[in-house]
């Protein structure tokens, strides 16, 4: 399991992930560490797992990271599609939308019904950019968490756990059940990161452990 690659590390000071190339330089890291264990002549040394496990532990990590961050986006996107089937007057919309703008689409209809037809498109034009406005706050708690910042993922959970307090008012057994569902999925993306961030770390100690390994003398050597 995942959680077994990083469980003997150290705990590090929380930084944000490196970019693409620095989690290629950490596999890099980890499998050559994990292949000179095995290549070592003591047969007593068996604390790391195989290059291909290392990869394929890390590579899960990753996916799980990113898959967890991603609901912020899918969030934010079917919310802005409900929305939209609103403002049409469908009533249709997906279950795994926000609250927070259905109850701004609900009140947008409550002031059209007590005010003259002429300004419905204003009220139907502020209530889709409040919405904006709630959905791009999701995104941003999206492209943050996938950056490795784990403060935005707590930020997005809470807000989403609120959230998730409409259905519950009005009873939507339905909504509540799919928002604990998401919740789940983006609160494990969260322990992937603090995983990586975990590898990251460690991979970069030992590149340094690495570094400053003094070089065999030539001298001695030659005599």
């Amino acid at each position: 399991m995942a959680s077994g690659l990083v469980g003997a590390f150290p705990r590090r000071p929380e930084t944000a992930l490196p970019a693409a190339h620095g989690l290629i330089d950490a596999a890099d890291a980890l499998i050559g560490h994990s292949t000179k264990t095995h290549m070592t002549t003591d047969p007593t040394n068996v604390a790391s797992p195989p290059a291909s496990a290392v990869a394929e532990q890390l590579e899960a990590l990753i996916k799980r990271h990113r898959g967890g961050a991603s609901w912020f986006f899918w969030i934010a996107g079917l919310s802005l599609i409900n929305s939209i089937s609103h403002l049409s007057g469908s009533e249709w919309s997906f279950i795994l939308g926000l609250g927070i703008t259905q109850v701004i689409d609900g009140i947008s209809n409550g002031i059209k019904e007590s005010v003259s037809e002429g300004s419905h498109g204003t009220i139907s034009t502020i209530s889709f950019i409040l919405d904006l406005l709630v959905a791009g706050i999701f995104v941003l708690w999206g492209v943050l968490s996938r950056k490795g910042m784990r403060w935005a993922y707590i930020i997005g959970m809470v807000l989403f756990a609120l959230d998730g307090l409409i259905f519950l008012a009005v009873g939507d057994i339905i909504g509540i059940a799919f928002h604990a569902f998401a919740l789940i999925c983006i609160f494990n993306g969260f322990k992937a990161c603090g995983q990586l961030q975990q590898i990251q770390a460690w991979a970069a100690a030992a590149r340094e452990n690495e570094n400053q390994t003094p070089l065999p003398d030539a001298a001695g050597e030659a005599s």
